[in-house]
């Protein structure tokens, strides 16, 4: 299930890039491929993380194109995955939960302010260079389903104030 949500995520954003001019690459490159400063700085921000898969992103618009190199892995035991730079800078990371693995602050906050409504799962987004952290929980009530961000107490927190970076994370 989180593969196929996972995999439509990217179709859709690989869809929307495409429609703005901007064309998306992602190739799984061999971690030899992968500079010595992207491995650096995964140790860095996830020490002792084994990383599963390397990704090459490659975005092209208007005669420009700027590569990014993505890390699948396991953090503490969940799935995540970390964007970086060509250079090394770390961009941004995201690590998967299912709904009973969020912080119980998150899990009862959902419960009291979204009544009717079952917690399905969850990702922890942030920026890594400007440690920024939010949760965005996925949420459900017959058919329909509702996103909503909210901090580390699970307080909600506007859409509109979520950087774009996180936003487009995934």
């Amino acid at each position: 299930m989180r593969s196929f949500f996972l995999f439509t995520i990217l179709f859709v954003s690989v869809i929307a890039l495409n429609a703005q001019g901007v064309g998306l690459n992602l190739t799984v490159v061999d971690a030899s491929e992968v500079p010595a400063a992207v491995v650096s700085a995964q140790a860095s921000y996830f020490p002792g993380s084994t990383v599963t898969v390397w990704e090459k992103q490659t975005a092209s618009a208007k005669g420009s194109s700027a590569s990014k190199y993505v890390a699948t892995f396991k953090n503490g035991g969940q799935n995540a995955r970390a964007r970086y730079t060509a250079a090394g800078t770390g961009l941004s990371a995201t690590t998967y939960y299912k709904a009973g693995e969020l912080p119980t602050a998150i899990q009862t906050a959902a419960l009291n302010n979204y009544a009717g409504y079952k917690l399905m799962h969850g990702e922890k987004l942030q920026l890594l260079e400007k440690t920024y952290l939010v949760y965005r929980i996925q949420l459900r009530k017959g058919a329909q389903k509702l996103t909503v961000y909210v901090d580390e107490n699970g307080n909600e927190v506007s859409g509109s104030k979520v950087p774009e970076e996180i936003q487009e994370a995934e």
